[in-house]
């Protein structure tokens, strides 16, 4: 089922990222000639902005995931490659945390890419759906499926014992957020064939990949 959502999730941000590319590009023609001027400032305010990205301004001592206002809580985990946020939020399912992470650098300090974190003590059950990720990235179509990151039967941290790990590519909305943009009148037209199309895609995708989906 996680996966399930994951591949809608998937292909939702897929097209929001194709329709802002258009929305992007229709604005840069509307503001070609008027960039001249503040050509050569643009560099350097290009790199305070992105510094400002990397690490929010905060107490001393107090690191955030990159783009975040989410503090970062405890030591690295899953051999010293990623940190997480303070704070988690429990899965429908109620047998998983949901972190926000990002991946350490050579300092220790976070950096790009924000990452998603599913932890669980039903190592069982994690493992299985690590097996699922695998088959279904390295099915015919992997472009509807959230890219998997990495996986670790032990997290070895105080805050999450005996727990296993996924760890998977962020998007920009999940599923729940998608159709709450739409709560007010629902799915109609060009919406409810998006919806369908990737509705149909993701079951193409799955039996592709050797798997059946359960619960539609």
């Amino acid at each position: 089922s996680a996966v399930q959502k994951r591949i809608m999730e998937k292909e939702v941000t897929r097209q929001l990222k194709q329709q802002q590319k258009e929305e992007a590009r229709a604005q840069k023609e509307q503001s070609k000639g008027q960039k001249a001027a503040s050509t050569k400032a643009a560099p350097k305010a290009k790199i305070i902005k992105e510094a400002t990205k990397a690490v929010p301004s905060g107490p001393p001592g107090v690191m955030f995931i990159p783009g975040t206002k989410l503090k970062i809580s405890g030591p690295p985990i899953l051999k010293n490659k990623y940190l997480i946020a303070d704070k988690s939020k429990t899965s429908t399912s109620l047998k998983s945390q949901i972190c926000t992470g990002c991946r350490i650098d050579s300092q220790g300090r976070p950096k790009e890419p924000v990452v998603i974190l599913k932890l669980s003590k039903s190592l069982d059950t994690m493992a299985r759906e690590n097996e699922n990720y695998n088959r279904a990235t390295f099915g015919l179509f992997p472009e509807n499926f959230m890219k998997k990151i990495d996986y670790a039967k032990d997290v070895n941290v105080s805050r999450f014992p005996d727990h296993a790990a996924l760890v998977l590519e962020q998007g920009s909305m999940d599923l729940k957020q998608y159709l709450a943009t739409y709560a007010k009148d629902g799915l109609t037209g060009k919406a409810m064939r998006d919806a369908a199309l990737v509705a149909g895609n993701c079951v193409r995708a799955m039996h592709s990949s050797g798997m059946v989906w359960t619960d539609l």
